[in-house]
């Protein structure tokens, strides 16, 4: 919309949104589809259960809540309708690298398999427990 220089709107303008308006209004005008349904998204809750295999040195503990704020991330990332949640995903989230590079957590195993929800569901994470265990 253009403003005229005394900074209000110029009377075609308004002329214009009136028209458009009134037009819009009428039986007439219909969107692409022959109808418009608007319908909730459903939540599809899903668990996240895997053991992280770590070496013999390192704090186990801070080990797990590092790949649970990783994983924590990438779920929230997958939170949108239809998105699917695949293993392989949560897996490479969990596995954690230092800065140099060097793997912290080499081996991942989840339990679920992937989650495909419908058109109409959000994943939405659930429980997660994660076990640490040093080979």
């Amino acid at each position: 919309m253009s403003v005229n220089s005394a900074g209000g709107s110029g009377a075609q303008i308004l002329a214009d949104i009136a028209q458009y308006r009134l037009v819009r209004n009428e039986q007439s005008v219909r969107p692409l589809a022959a109808r418009v349904i608007v319908a909730a998204a459903q939540s599809k809750i899903y668990t996240a259960t895997a053991t992280l295999y770590v070496g013999a040195s390192g704090d186990r503990e801070a080990i797990r809540l590092a790949a649970l704020a990783n994983l924590q991330r990438y779920q929230e990332s997958r939170r949108r309708i239809g998105r699917r949640v695949p293993k392989s995903g949560l897996e490479a989230a969990l596995a954690l690298v230092s800065p140099e590079g060097i793997p912290v957590i080499p081996d991942v195993n989840v339990v679920e398999p992937d989650l495909v929800p419908s058109h109409m569901q959000i994943p939405v994470p659930g429980a997660v427990t994660l076990t640490v265990e040093v080979r």
